[in-house]
């Protein structure tokens, strides 16, 4: 190919002119000096004249000639760039493949990844759960009465004082109101039938009974304003929510 650019112009137009027309076509594929020089004008009249020449035709219209040379070159022309643009095609559409796998594969391997991490906590809380199995109080029961505790805290069912001093109002009227066991004096002699009684058979006196009476009204009121303290910080809540 070096020797074939070192000769002149006409001699390298006089050796394509002796090639058939499908070894000129593949020719100038080879580079695009030598494209350019099949496509110049002066190659088309040259070859028109050589097949003139061989076919005795010298006399005939030589510009109908050019044209049909044009159109049949132009034809090869077209050809080759079509084989051109699907091999690019081809290519593109190769590469278009290999990025594909290559995602598929990274997606593959992350959710490998997600995979592995899921069962190893799900392993994880299994052991914990084993081990809480019975009485025992483990971390994960702990962590998820923390998630509750949480989650009431955002819902607004907070646990204020005043339901707590109620609870604590009602578990010492309970202790007033069970029933105790019965007590007997010991005495060694005792003319008193009261004395030998026990003490739930003692007829009531009216210093007890208005202390029950008392325990009970204090307990009540307890409770009113317990409820009345808690039904204030909720209004107060939903005000401050609707603010912001």
């Amino acid at each position: 190919m070096e020797n074939f650019n070192i000769l002149p112009v006409e001699i390298s137009l006089q050796i394509f002119g002796l090639l058939p027309i499908e070894s000129v076509s593949d020719c100038a594929l080879v580079s695009k000096s030598w494209k350019n020089l099949i496509h110049s004008p002066s190659f088309y009249g040259m070859h028109i004249e050589r097949l003139l020449h061989l076919a005795g035709e010298a006399q005939a219209d030589v510009s109908q000639k050019i044209k049909e040379f044009e159109e049949l070159c132009e034809s090869f022309r077209q050809y080759t760039q079509t084989c051109l643009s699907e091999l690019k095609e081809s290519q593109q559409f190769l590469t278009k493949i290999c990025e594909n796998r290559e995602e598929k594969m990274n997606s593959l391997r992350l959710s490998q990844q997600k995979m592995a991490y899921y069962t190893r906590l799900a392993g994880k809380c299994v052991k914990i759960w084993g081990k809480s199995r019975g009485e025992k109080r483990t971390n994960f029961i702990s962590s998820a009465k923390k998630r509750i505790k949480i989650s009431a805290k955002h819902r607004g069912e907070r646990r204020t004082n005043s339901i707590r001093l109620a609870k604590k109002c009602m578990k010492i009227s309970a202790k007033y109101r069970a029933a105790r066991k019965p007590k007997v004096k010991k005495r060694n002699v005792s003319k008193n039938v009261e004395d030998l009684l026990p003490c739930w058979k003692k007829p009531k006196r009216a210093g007890a009974a208005a202390s029950l009476k008392l325990q009970e009204s204090s307990f009540h009121l307890s409770y009113k304003l317990s409820v009345g303290e808690a039904k204030k910080e909720r209004i107060v809540k939903n005000e401050t929510s609707t603010i912001r």
